[in-house]
C-alpha cells in the first residue's frame, strides 16, 4: 500500500493513474507519528510529481477517506 501526504496525488492514483489493480480506487488517511516514518521518497529520490512515505504499518491509525466512491 502506498502512502502520500498529497491528497491530489492520492485522488489521481485512485482514479486509475499509475495502476491497474481492481479495488485500488479507495483513499485512506492515516495518522502516523514521526518515529514510525521509515523513509520518504520525494522528488529528489523518485518521481518529481509525487512523494511516497514508507511507514511501519503496525502503528497506523487508518480511516477511509470520506470522498471514496460508493
Amino acid at each position: 500500500m502506498s502512502w502520500t501526504p498529497d491528497l491530489y496525488v492520492a485522488r489521481a492514483y485512485a482514479a486509475g493513474e499509475g495502476h491497474h489493480q481492481p479495488g485500488a480506487d479507495r483513499i485512506y488517511t492515516a495518522t502516523v507519528q514521526p518515529q514510525h516514518v521509515l523513509a520518504i521518497n520525494d522528488a529528489v529520490l523518485a518521481n518529481p510529481d509525487e512523494t511516497e512515505w514508507i511507514v511501519d504499518p503496525r502503528h497506523l491509525d487508518i480511516h477511509q477517506h470520506e470522498g471514496n466512491p460508493s
